[in-house]
């Protein structure tokens, strides 16, 4: 909230990933998560006896709720990155506006309070256009900035040079930093992550006589993924031996035993050809965005490279990208710990820059600007850049 007599305010980092958006306020330190899931009541549970208390419509965790989540049917607002259609972003909207914002006391009155939003590298711009909007006429905002993603991960990590890629649940991208600049011009995206390895884990499971089919049992799968995958160092090694089974309980009591899919599941990360994907695998990318930039820089990123976000903390992802980057490029050296906070690096990475930037940055899009140039602001301020000074050393 502003701070008596000098004008400030305090900032909200909001980062709308494909499948949860987290939120915290610069001025608390720290971040909760929600869902990114909207539902209504499945069409055959219309028709069943005593379903009558559902509610038209619920979201976020009232959507993810595995007491009420497979009565709805659910889907993601955000697909790739974006919000696809109106209703797609009204779904959103929702979420922010009814789950994430109302426990907030300091989002309830937008006037005290600036947002810094995150967005996938290449974001539509009409997706940017409409979060300054929802944000500026709803919220009446002092004050609004968006940041890339992966710039906000290179920034969490205090790293100044590298190749930093972010693997969400539906967007990989990569960006190439070097001596604390980004480089736009070599940033890549793909419209692969981990839903589509959810995918894969449901007809890896269906192998294993296991069926998922609805919208909520996909949740279901997720978590599996989630808890038992990981990614083998030499597949090949892994599929010949007796893989260790991993034993689970399913909410209705079955009993399934995991094997061959808990690594096979992860292998489309680096042969997207395996679900029929033409597009390079995660070392491509990375070799791809750092040869787009100046010859004289590019083993200098290769030695650096820096991954983030929720699929990146499978276990084994760190080390077999380093091995399979080392097929294209020598010197290629994955520079992550197995640290599973980097899941949560661009919401860190936004918590410093909201409290490094000040009201006079030329980042923040204010209401003034908003009000006399409209919607066109958003063009002239950029969010592709990596915004510090490096270290002195």
């Amino acid at each position: 909230m502003a701070e008596d007599g000098e004008g400030e305010y305090d900032k909200a980092i909001v980062d709308i990933g494909s499948s949860a958006v987290k939120f915290g306020l610069s001025s608390q330190g720290d971040f909760v998560t929600e869902p990114l899931l909207t539902g209504g009541p499945a069409g055959i549970m219309k028709q069943v006896p005593g379903s009558s208390g559902l509610e038209d419509s619920y979201v976020g965790q009232k959507a993810a709720d595995p007491k009420t989540r497979g009565l709805l049917n659910l889907t993601s607002p955000v697909v790739r990155g974006g919000c696809p259609t109106a209703e797609d972003f009204d779904g959103l909207s929702s979420i922010l506006r009814d789950s994430v914002y109302a426990g907030s006391q300091g989002v309830k009155d937008g006037e005290n309070t600036k947002f810094l939003l995150t967005v996938p590298t290449l974001c539509p711009w009409s997706h940017r256009i409409q979060l300054a909007k929802f944000h500026f006429e709803e919220y009446n905002t002092p004050a609004l900035a968006l940041f890339n993603q992966a710039v906000l991960s290179c920034r969490a990590t205090g790293a100044y040079t590298g190749v930093f890629m972010d693997i969400g649940h539906g967007v990989t991208q990569t960006v190439p930093v070097f001596a604390g600049y980004a480089i736009p011009s070599a940033m890549r995206r793909t419209a692969f992550g981990g839903a589509d390895l959810d995918s894969h884990m449901q007809r890896l499971l269906m192998q294993e006589g296991v069926s998922f089919t609805t919208t909520a049992e996909m949740q279901v799968v997720r978590g599996i993924k989630e808890e038992h995958a990981f990614v083998a160092a030499d597949p090949e090694q892994e599929f010949a031996t007796a893989t260790a089974p991993a034993n689970m309980t399913l909410p209705d009591g079955t009993s399934i035993s995991l094997t061959k899919s808990r690594f096979l599941v992860a292998e489309p990360l680096f042969n997207p050809e395996i679900m029929g994907r033409q597009m390079p695998g995660l070392q491509g990318l990375i070799t791809e965005s750092a040869f787009a930039c100046p010859m004289d820089v590019r083993l200098e990123l290769m030695k650096n490279i820096y991954v983030s976000g929720g699929t990146s903390v499978m276990p084994g992802l760190c080390s077999r990208l380093q091995s399979e980057a080392r097929k294209m490029c020598d010197v290629a050296t994955v520079k992550n710990s197995d640290d599973e906070n980097r899941k949560n690096n661009v919401w860190l990475g936004g918590l410093q820059m909201a409290q490094m930037y000040t009201e006079d940055s030329q980042t923040w899009i204010t209401n003034a600007e908003w009000k006399d140039v409209g919607e066109n602001i958003v063009f002239r301020k950029g969010t592709d850049r990596y915004f510090d000074t490096p270290a002195s050393s």
